[in-house]
């Protein structure tokens, strides 16, 4: 951040130490058009800070929308925010071991800025840390106000982090670029990947995987390929399919020619449709294609259903009249034979009829657990376990079980 008083309290707030963070005075479209002109070079940094910027910024967004006062939640984004948190530090470890001692050796001292801004965020991860077990220690209706102080204090660190990414991919490249050919770039790189726990490239996965444009995945994977032995690049492969929606997976098998990889299972493929189209489209027609004729869904019971596919249309009905503005967002996925289990959370706006609940207009977001069995590639059963409490205490109504008649 620029070199003013204002800027320095705001870094306070986050730690007591001092930053000597800065922004570049050039102009960004004269330094987009300089990179655009020059011969492109081995980065890297821009590919990684991709991923660390997707992850900085859905863990802040979630931190605003959290409902504090339900443990469940709370647990679930201090366990995110925790994770964040653990990746920034590994980041800065690698950089610091491998990244910067290349700088040093052939420029002495020229990594000294980055180096004091990286034990800069060294000490705001511990102050988060700190505000983020103050709040975990804090009674139920007595949350929101270190809830706040925690959401501001981390959106303070994703912009320092966003600004300290941007002065390492212009800066410290210039002098990579200056010092090292793209051969001894590679090998660093490479040195990085290596020391990469399993944890840790299961991360990368997630975040990184999705966040690159399909060019940018693809130099990234054949770079991989190339470092590496075949069964462990087998396993990265494995790692970033589920993250890929099916277009991004195709394209990238295709550039890659990886007719070897590990297929997506056809049965978590199936699920993964007929969930969108019943619970996310709201399109009954689509979904029935996908389940057997005695297809059960046991949940629905409660509500009088009947077992087959004409039940789809009833729920689906109901659910796109009830709901708008939906997103189901895969947490954890697991095929075991012909069942698939799945942690999702489910998100929208409650605007009409639910089963004889007037519309509320308000947000809802819950967890949940699903289990289905498929039988010759259709869903043949369907269980799930949500949190009801929790979306009964969002909506403002004491149960969601089907209004009966007067």
């Amino acid at each position: 951040m620029p070199a003013t008083a204002e800027s320095c309290d705001r870094h306070r707030l986050i730690s007591k130490g001092p930053t000597t963070m800065t922004v570049s005075a050039t102009p960004f479209a004269a330094s987009t058009a300089s990179t655009i002109a020059a011969p492109p070079r081995f980065d890297l940094y821009a590919l990684v800070h991709k991923g660390h910027r997707a992850f900085m910024a859905a863990t802040l967004v979630e931190l605003g929308r959290m409902d504090c006062e339900d443990d469940q939640a709370l647990k679930r984004v201090l366990d995110q925010l925790d994770q964040l948190l653990d990746f920034c530090a590994g980041h800065v470890e690698k950089e610091n071991r491998h990244v910067h001692a290349a700088i040093e050796a052939r420029n002495p001292g020229a990594s000294q800025r980055v180096a004091a801004e990286h034990a800069h965020h060294g000490a705001a991860i511990d102050s988060l840390r700190a505000e983020a077990d103050r709040l975990a220690r804090t009674a139920a209706g007595a949350r929101e106000a270190s809830a706040a102080r925690l959401y501001r204090q981390t959106a303070l660190f994703v912009a320092e982090n966003l600004e300290h990414m941007e002065l390492e991919e212009s800066e410290n490249n210039a002098v990579l670029w200056a010092s090292y050919s793209d051969a001894e770039l590679a090998e660093i790189h490479a040195a990085i990947v290596a020391a990469t726990s399993p944890d840790e490239l299961a991360l990368d996965a997630q975040w990184l995987a999705p966040s690159l444009r399909p060019s940018e995945l693809a130099a990234l994977m054949g770079g991989v390929r190339a470092s590496m032995p075949a069964e462990v690049f087998a396993a990265i492969v494995a790692m970033v399919r589920p993250h890929l929606a099916a277009p991004a997976w195709q394209r990238l098998a295709t550039t890659l020619a990886l007719p070897d990889a590990p297929p997506l299972d056809a049965d978590a493929d199936v699920v993964d449709r007929f969930l969108d189209a019943t619970f996310v489209r709201f399109d009954a027609e689509s979904a029935a294609e996908l389940v057997t004729p005695d297809f059960v869904a046991h949940p629905w019971k409660a509500h009088g259903l009947p077992p087959g596919p004409a039940a789809l249309h009833t729920v689906a009905a109901a659910l796109g009249t009830a709901f708008d503005e939906v997103s189901a967002t895969l947490v954890d996925r697991l095929v075991d034979g012909d069942r698939v289990a799945l942690r999702y959370v489910y998100a929208g706006r409650h605007v009409g009829n639910l089963f004889g609940l007037a519309a509320t207009g308000r947000p809802f977001r819950f967890e949940g657990i699903a289990i289905l069995r498929l039988a010759g590639g259709k869903v043949a059963e369907y269980w799930r376990e949500e949190d009801m409490l929790g979306l009964q205490r969002q909506l403002g109504v004491s149960s969601l079980l089907p209004v009966q008649a007067a």
